[in-house]
């Protein structure tokens, strides 16, 4: 078992449970199964064939929202699932029940969802990547998404948010490009509020500027990307060059935030004014790509 969430009652737990204690399995063999706490029965009630993201019990308890890959070959979770706890237990614990899971994200959806949670016991509400920017959205049974609010008007990448039942307040976390993490409040209706200064020492250093660039591929398909620009670009003594963020890995989604991890070269290039390309070449198991840098 690898995480576990209560029903509102208190009375049951849907668990995330693999058949190893790896972290392969982790990835790619985790299912949920719903147990009572009552008398310890349990039974399989998610039918993902791939990656597993969060879950959560409708209000009332008859459904179970998850965000999970599309398929065995998705190599992210992406889709919005829920599963109809009602359809009675199944005989075989390993088996889900026919037809009572649905994969409700919208056709032709440009994004990729990558948490949910509930408005009601009908209205399912996710995030989602989509381009540079995330987004949270309510999705109404047979309806359309609507979006709730957008990372491009706040001018932040935010996290998973947590939210009080009649969606009053959220807390999350968020970043921008000149700032690392900290915690924000929402209200629900206009711009979320800053609680926290955790990082006070960003606003005495030079950081490069990050811009969005767009463009259409050889195909047609248009593609969003980060350009991150060296802080003393403007400098004449000295010849510096943008830092290009090519995101290609099936895995990769960069964020229009704080972009300083670990296998980024832009602490030591792109804010240090020495050219560099970032690019992706395939990855182990042909999942997230590893990063290589090349000069321009």
């Amino acid at each position: 078992m690898w995480d576990f969430v209560f029903d509102d009652g208190g009375n049951r737990i849907a668990a995330s449970i693999s058949p190893l204690n790896l972290i392969d399995h982790r990835y790619m063999f985790r299912r949920i199964s719903l147990i009572d706490l009552s008398d310890g029965t349990m039974r399989q009630v998610s039918a993902n064939e791939g990656k597993l993201g969060n879950y959560a019990f409708s209000p009332d308890g008859s459904r179970l929202a998850y965000a999970a890959a599309l398929d065995r070959a998705d190599h992210q979770v992406s889709q919005a699932f829920v599963a109809d706890l009602t359809a009675g237990p199944d005989p075989d614990v390993s088996a889900t029940p026919a037809g009572s899971v649905r994969n409700l994200t919208p056709e032709g959806f440009k994004g990729h969802i990558e948490w949910v949670s509930w408005k009601d016991d009908q209205t399912l509400l996710f995030t989602a990547g989509e381009g540079v920017y995330n987004t949270l959205n309510s999705l109404p049974p047979g309806g359309a998404p609507r979006v709730l609010a957008h990372g491009k008007d706040w001018g932040l990448t935010f996290e998973a948010p947590v939210h009080t039942a009649d969606l009053g307040r959220w807390v999350f976390v968020a970043s921008t490009p000149s700032d690392a993490s900290n915690l924000y409040a929402w209200n629900g209706t206009g711009a979320p509020r800053l609680l926290t200064d955790l990082n006070p020492v960003l606003r005495d250093r030079i950081l490069g500027r990050q811009e969005v660039v767009r463009f259409a591929a050889r195909d047609g398909q248009a593609i969003e990307g980060l350009l991150i620009h060296p802080p003393m670009e403007r400098t004449p003594e000295v010849r510096s060059f943008p830092d290009p963020l090519c995101a290609r890995g099936p895995e990769s989604h960069h964020s229009h935030g704080w972009l300083e991890l670990l296998l980024h070269p832009r602490p030591g290039h792109g804010r240090q004014g020495l050219p560099g390309a970032l690019r992706e070449l395939p990855g182990q198991h042909g999942v997230r790509g590893r990063l290589c840098h090349e000069r321009v």
